[in-house]
């Protein structure tokens, strides 16, 4: 359980024993009680006693009136005094015996009392982004021997937050192998930083001397050497511990990246763009490629993996925003891979594209904006890369079977033998391209409504039966059609990602159809 749920448990337990009734008190904490008892709560542990409380008056039990800081307060000020306050005179030694204060950062402090109030007095003051605990156990008592019964219990943290900084870039690029004689060293940090203790944290390794600049009103560190880094030597640029920002928060872990100065300034190149799974590199215009890859596009060296991350993107071809994708690099940043959010579109062309912004690790920039286009199919052997296609719609039942047009323009006359008296029934047989996931047929997802006509009654979907062709098994989707009259019918079968979909298959994601389809029929006697 977090703090705020135990001190929720144990200041309501407090609150709650010696402010109400007993009768009162008695139905919330049998409430209480089974909560923790479902809830396995060990901060609820510390009320076990709290039934025997609340036959109790009121007020035989000393209470904490007041405290600094207030339960729930957090963000405190860093000079904030630490104390408890009582209704009553207390045993001052039992109260002592029964304090605690602990916390991330020291928390060693003498006790001072003024009247019923008990200061903690800390030997330094709070720390920032430090997190800290005050209990009071339930055995302090007051001059009567009377206990507390409850313990009292809060915890807050100190400063305007609790994250540490932390750095987001380094330039060069830890691990580069090709930095620039003259490059001079950026380090960016998470927010604005105190410099003086930035600069005693930071070292160079082997030493250099130069001058540190600031940036970004002291969130970038600039390190300029007087003189040129010397070829084919790796540095290393390191942050200890002790570095902190405006608040005087550190950063949690010691930092250190190391490059190697060398002449490289050749552009860097594309060598290949490989699909997930398959050797054999992407061809300009290709086809055959799965809706559900994973790209990895293969540099002639290193790259500088922030400026190449912001210039890759991958998009449909004929425009549209760029799509949702996790960019990861390989470990010698040689190899980047493009791993898209959601499958991509069935049949549908797309374009990767690398901009010139791209930079290998010395700073070089790609010469030419790379493109590559493909196109998602079926054509080198799969399966659920084109759309699912609703091939067929055929009345199967009663009478001879008739072919129902899917053309949304045409109207089916559909005969069925009888009188329809009380309304006919009758079986639709839907054909699908590939078998169908039965999860994805759902209320909303298949559909009859009556358009015209005028004759009432409510037509409805009896029941749906799977069955297959020679082709496939769970391709044939037949529905069982209630209470037809002689009206004008739709019925409609709901497309795209969230319609109905085929079942998926080994390396695979389930496929759909591209838009809805929409069948018309108006039931006609014999």
């Amino acid at each position: 359980m977090n703090l705020t749920a135990k001190r929720f448990c144990i200041r309501n337990a407090h609150r709650n024993s010696q402010r109400s009734g007993n009768a009162d008190s008695m139905m919330k904490w049998i409430t209480f009680a089974a909560i923790c008892i479902i809830s396995f709560s060990p901060a609820c542990k510390k009320a076990a006693d709290i039934p025997g409380l609340l036959f109790s008056d009121p007020g035989e039990h000393p209470r904490v009136t007041r405290s600094s800081p207030l339960p729930g307060q957090n963000g405190v000020a860093l000079d904030t005094p630490i104390f408890i306050e009582f209704d009553r005179s207390m045993d001052r030694q039992s109260v002592q015996d029964s304090f605690s204060f602990s916390g991330t950062a020291s928390s060693e402090g003498e006790f001072r009392w003024v009247g019923n109030r008990l200061y903690y007095d800390l030997d330094k003051p709070l720390s920032p982004g430090a997190s800290y605990e005050l209990t009071l156990g339930k055995n302090a008592m007051d001059k009567d021997g009377r206990t507390l019964g409850i313990p009292y219990y809060l915890s807050f943290y100190a400063g305007s937050r609790v994250d540490a900084p932390v750095i987001e870039s380094m330039t060069p690029a830890p691990s580069a192998d090709s930095a620039p004689p003259g490059t001079a060293i950026e380090i960016l940090f998470s927010r604005s930083m105190n410099p003086a203790s930035v600069v005693r944290a930071f070292q160079i390794s082997p030493a250099v001397e130069g001058a540190i600049e600031w940036e970004n009103q002291n969130q970038k560190l600039i390190f300029m050497p007087y003189r040129a880094l010397e070829v084919g030597r790796s540095y290393s640029a390191i942050i200890a511990k002790g570095a902190k920002d405006t608040e005087g928060i550190e950063i949690a872990n010691r930092f250190s990246a190391t490059f190697q100065v060398g002449d490289d300034f050749d552009a860097p190149a594309v060598v290949n763009v490989y699909e997930s799974g398959n050797p054999v590199s992407i061809s300009d215009n290709g086809t055959g490629i799965l809706k559900n890859s994973k790209f990895t596009i293969e540099f002639d060296e290193p790259m500088h993996y922030k400026q190449t991350l912001r210039a890759t993107s991958i998009r449909k071809r004929d425009g549209g925003p760029a799509l949702n994708a996790q960019l990861s690099w390989s470990e010698n940043f040689k190899e980047l891979q493009i791993d898209p959010s959601e499958p991509l579109e069935p049949e549908t062309e797309y374009r990767i594209r690398i901009g010139t912004s791209a930079t290998d690790q010395a700073g070089n920039r790609l010469e030419d904006v790379f493109t590559l286009d493909f196109t998602v199919d079926n054509s080198s052997g799969g399966f659920n890369s084109n759309f699912l296609s609703l091939l067929r719609v055929k009345k199967v039942y009663p009478g001879d079977i008739e072919e129902l047009s899917s053309n949304q323009t045409e109207i089916t006359t559909v005969e069925l033998p009888s009188a329809y008296g009380g309304g006919w029934s009758a079986i639709i047989q839907l054909e699908f391209s590939h078998p169908v996931d039965t999860s994805s047929l759902l209320p909303e997802n298949v559909t009859i409504s009556s358009l015209a006509g005028s004759f009432s009654g409510s037509v409805h979907i009896k029941s749906v039966e799977f069955d297959g062709t020679e082709s496939f098994s769970g391709n044939i989707v037949r529905l069982e059609l209630r209470n037809l009259f002689p009206n004008l019918y739709r019925l409609r079968i709901r497309g795209s990602r969230s319609g109905v979909r085929s079942r998926g298959r080994t390396g695979e994601l389930s496929t759909w159809m591209s838009d809805d389809r929409v069948i018309y029929f108006r039931p006609a006697e014999q």
